[in-house]
């Protein structure tokens, strides 16, 4: 019989069921192994950003990342997905940051956000291969125990203005 953690899976057409440990542990695993950007690799996108920009407004933009509260209700098709090491005491020691273009505002931008609902829906979708998706972040009007205002991740539908 194999271990089981509370987590069950409803919606969709989809029948309930518990998600092993084995199950939980393999989707760590593969969050963990989710590129990390290096400062390297940070300064090089940073300069080929710069240099292939042709206004005042993109040149400064290039190193500006987004709180997904910055975000909230835009239409934003996710493209890449990496992660970033946190400097919470609390809470997982990484967060995801994205690439993205805001059909909202019509530019592209990058988003940061440690959300567990959001970290687990877009690390899935990566893992199944299904960016780039197009998805909306909201805020719950609910707090916590915590004095939290979580926030979740939604695909978008079509049309959605």
């Amino acid at each position: 019989m194999s271990q089981s953690v509370g987590i069950e899976h409803v919606g969709g057409g989809v029948e309930r069921r518990r998600v092993s440990v084995a199950e939980v542990e393999g989707f760590r695993t593969f969050v963990e192994s989710l590129a990390t950007e290096t400062d390297e690799e940070r300064a090089e996108r940073q300069l080929s950003a710069i240099l292939t920009a042709e206004t005042a407004e993109d040149i400064f933009a290039v190193n500006i990342v987004l709180k997904a509260e910055q975000v909230l209700g835009h239409r934003l098709r996710v493209d890449t997905l990496r992660t970033a090491e946190s400097d919470y005491e609390e809470g997982p020691d990484f967060y995801l940051v994205w690439d993205c273009f805001d059909e909202t505002v019509g530019k592209a931008i990058t988003v940061e956000c440690g959300a567990a609902d959001v970290v687990v829906k877009l690390a899935r979708a990566t893992q199944l291969g299904l960016l780039p998706i197009i998805m909306i972040i909201r805020k719950k009007d609910k707090a916590t125990k915590r004095g939290f205002f979580p926030l979740s991740a939604e695909l978008a539908p079509p049309g959605f203005d």
